[in-house]
C-alpha cells in the first residue's frame, strides 16, 4: 500500500525534480556545485550563470557559456586535461582563461571568449590579447592587442634607479599598440616610449595612417627615392 509521501516509504518526487537531479548529475557534484555555488559542468564560482534545476531542494545552475546540458559533454582530451587547449572547442592559440579543475589533473582551461563578463556587448576584437575578468574597474575594460616595440639606438638611456643607489638603466623605445575602450566605436593607435612613461599619444586610425605615411616620405627622400610612399 502506498504511503502519502508517494509509495513504498520514498519521498514523492515530480517528474522536473527526477529531470533536474538526472541532468545535474548528483552523484558527480562536489560541495559547491551541490550547494548550488558553482558550475555543475566546470565548477566555476565566478562566471555569469544560470539555473538549470533543483536537486535536493537546492537550485543548481551552470555557466550561461555553456549551450549543452552536462551529459552531453564529450570527454576531455589528453591537451584538454593537460591545460595546453580549450575545454569548450580544443583550440590552443586563443586568449584563455581557468574554466575550472579536474581531480587528478589540475586546472583546466576554456576561450576567454566563451565565457564573456556581463560588461562586455560584444566578443573582443581580432587583435585582442587580454583576458577580461567580470571583476575589472571601468578603466580597466579595454581591448589591447601586444605591444610592437622598436629600440631607439640614438637617444641616450633613461636612469629609473635614481635615489635608490643602484642604477638602473633603461633604453629608449617606440612602441606601438592598438587600444579600445570596450564601448568606443573603433581602436585608436597608442604610441608610447618605455624610458618616459610620462609620454604617449593617441592617434585614430585615420591619424595613424597619415603618420605612417609622412614618415615612409621622409625615409623615402633620406634614401633618394623619389615619388610618394602608400602603405
Amino acid at each position: 500500500m502506498q504511503d502519502a509521501k508517494g509509495g513504498n516509504g520514498a519521498a514523492a518526487t515530480t517528474p522536473q525534480d527526477r529531470v533536474d537531479a538526472e541532468t545535474a548529475r548528483p552523484s558527480q557534484l562536489d560541495e559547491a556545485q551541490a550547494d548550488g555555488l558553482a558550475c555543475t559542468i566546470c565548477g566555476s564560482e565566478m562566471n555569469p550563470m544560470k539555473p538549470i534545476g533543483t536537486h535536493l531542494g537546492v537550485q543548481l545552475f551552470m555557466c550561461i557559456s555553456h549551450d549543452n546540458p552536462p551529459e552531453s559533454v564529450e570527454p576531455l582530451t589528453a591537451d584538454q586535461l593537460a591545460g595546453r587547449a580549450c575545454v569548450t572547442c580544443g583550440a590552443t592559440d586563443r586568449p584563455m582563461r581557468v574554466s575550472g579543475e579536474v581531480p587528478g589533473h589540475g586546472d583546466v582551461y576554456e576561450c576567454a571568449e566563451h565565457s564573456m563578463p556581463y560588461w562586455l556587448p560584444e566578443p573582443c576584437p581580432a587583435w585582442c590579447k587580454d583576458i577580461h575578468e567580470r571583476s575589472d574597474e571601468e578603466s580597466d575594460r579595454l581591448h589591447t592587442s601586444p605591444w610592437q616595440i622598436i629600440p631607439v639606438t640614438t637617444m641616450g638611456m633613461e636612469n629609473f634607479g635614481r635615489g635608490s643607489g643602484t642604477p638602473s638603466w633603461v633604453a629608449h623605445t617606440a612602441e606601438v599598440s592598438l587600444q579600445q575602450g570596450y564601448r568606443e566605436v573603433e581602436p585608436r593607435v597608442l604610441q608610447h616610449d618605455a624610458a618616459n612613461d610620462r609620454w604617449h599619444a593617441y592617434f585614430t586610425l585615420d591619424e595613424a595612417e597619415e603618420h605612417a605615411k609622412n614618415i615612409l616620405s621622409l625615409v623615402a627622400q633620406a634614401r633618394g627615392q623619389a615619388g610618394d610612399v602608400s602603405i
